[in-house]
């Protein structure tokens, strides 16, 4: 049975892989999903499982944080304006 990633969500993922940068989560059908080390627990290891939330980088690539966001999708949120360009706030 694979499993089905909820992007803008907290997900369950086991880790498959350790590399210089963080660890790769197993994203099911997705493929590996990043974890950058800068939120990598110390204790984490292979095989581990993770509550992880997914959301997309700037490249629309699949990526993993431990950090609460302010936000998830369907939710709202009071946010600070930080820059306004052409293409909006």
């Amino acid at each position: 049975m694979s499993k089905k990633i909820k992007l803008g969500d907290y997900n369950r993922l086991r880790i498959v892989k350790k590399v210089d940068f963080g660890l790769y989560l197993d994203g099911g059908d997705e493929g590996e999903i990043l974890l950058p080390s800068r939120y990598v627990p110390e204790d984490a290891g292979i095989g581990d499982e993770l509550d992880v939330f997914i959301y997309l980088d700037q490249e629309e690539r699949l990526i993993a944080t431990t950090e609460t966001p302010l936000a998830k999708v369907g939710d709202f949120a009071y946010l600070e304006v930080k820059w306004v360009n052409e293409y909006g706030a």
